[in-house]
């Protein structure tokens, strides 16, 4: 059986080091935001259990920092749990276009992946065009039925409540308080009624 100084020489010489890293911002965000620090946790239980030696490395929009302490760290492998940057969701694919052009090893999806798929219109458009049926985006307020206004970048959970589906007449009103509430830019599509499921993906052969 071998000893840990043993097992600790052997995951050296592997290079088995892995960095985690998360928006910095979610340190003094809001609740939903902090809960990536649980995320955190839970990971590095998971790599020191597999015998990664591991280091957890927020990220801010000091890039060049960040590019800097990377180097220090030098892992085989970076799991990537940056889903905001600087609290900003459609900031998204900057870490993952840094660690691409410095060839790092990283978990998750690329940098022009990550662009598409946190702009919910235009991944909107992107399915569309495979023939996948999307709620239509409102056009204007002599639209039939319901509607719900929603971030076009930022988290689908971001100022969602009952409050956020309404009549067409009372789109440009919803928006214009979400814009003042939550900043950024903000949209409606067409309600669809019933149980809403979050479907994580894994691409495979």
């Amino acid at each position: 059986m071998a000893t840990g100084a043993e097992r600790r020489g052997s995951a050296a010489h592997r290079n088995d080091r892995a960095v985690i890293l998360h928006d910095a911002a979610a340190l003094a965000g809001r609740v939903d935001a902090r809960d990536v620090l649980n995320e955190v946790a839970a990971v590095s239980d998971a790599l020191t259990a597999l015998g990664y030696e591991v280091a957890v490395l927020p990220v801010s929009l000091d890039l060049a920092a960040f590019e800097r302490a990377l180097a220090l760290h030098a892992p085989a492998v970076v799991f990537n749990l940056v889903d905001s940057l600087a609290g900003r969701g459609r900031l998204i694919h900057v870490v993952p276009g840094v660690l691409e052009r410095l060839g790092v090893a990283f978990t998750g999806c690329g940098a022009a992946t990550q662009l598409l798929t946190s702009n919910k219109i235009a991944a909107k458009e992107f399915l569309a065009a495979f023939g996948i049926a999307v709620p239509a985006v409102f056009g204007g307020t002599r639209a039939a039925g319901l509607w719900i206004g929603k971030s076009c970048w930022e988290h689908a959970s971001l100022g969602l409540d009952d409050s956020s589906v309404v009549a067409a007449s009372e789109v440009p009103d919803l928006l214009a308080r979400r814009r003042a509430e939550f900043g950024g830019e903000w949209f409606a599509e067409r309600f669809v009624a019933g149980r809403e499921l979050n479907v994580g993906l894994l691409e495979s052969p």
